[in-house]
């Protein structure tokens, strides 16, 4: 970022947001809305955008990125329990989806994200219930421990079907 001279400005902000941030002297509202991480997200998005212009590989490289950042933002809101995170997160896999072929996962996500869109006004109890985190499991009462409901439904039903002798 050598060809900015106000950058170095910006990182000196930044750097007294921090230090103001890890005694607890202010809110992270406060620490979110600040310009300058607003100014150092748009230098850094031009820079992106002038090195995948510039190079295949880099190009390469920043949609891979994106891709990892979509998945770990996947992992996020089922872990935090975040339903809002949950289907953004949901709709930034269509592309992916699409991009690798999958039409079953996207003609199915795209319906699902439809049917979610769709329950704060077909049914308001369901909608406040998945707000509150109810879409996930928690095993206990830290942050980052929930699990989708799913993860502990599937093993479940695999190992009872092979137990089970099946007669046609």
């Amino acid at each position: 970022m050598s060809d900015r001279p106000d950058f170095a400005n910006l990182l000196q902000k930044l750097e007294e947001l921090y230090e103001q941030e890890v005694p607890g002297h202010s809110d992270l509202d406060s620490l979110i809305s600040s310009s300058c991480l607003s100014e150092i997200a748009q230098i850094l998005s031009s820079k992106e955008g002038e090195m995948s212009a510039h190079s295949a590989t880099a190009k390469l490289w920043l949609v891979y990125q994106q891709m990892i950042r979509t998945a770990w933002e996947l992992i996020k809101a089922d872990r935090t329990g975040s339903w809002l995170m949950h289907l953004h997160a949901i709709s930034d896999c269509l592309p992916i989806f699409a991009a690798a072929g999958h039409s079953n996962y996207l003609k199915s996500a795209y319906l699902y994200l439809q049917s979610m869109a769709s329950l704060q006004k077909g049914n308001l109890s369901v909608f406040r219930k998945l707000m509150n985190g109810l879409h996930v499991i928690r095993r206990s009462d830290q942050y980052w421990a929930s699990n989708r409901a799913s993860s502990y439904a599937v093993p479940k039903d695999c190992r009872w079907s092979h137990e089970r002798k099946w007669n046609f």
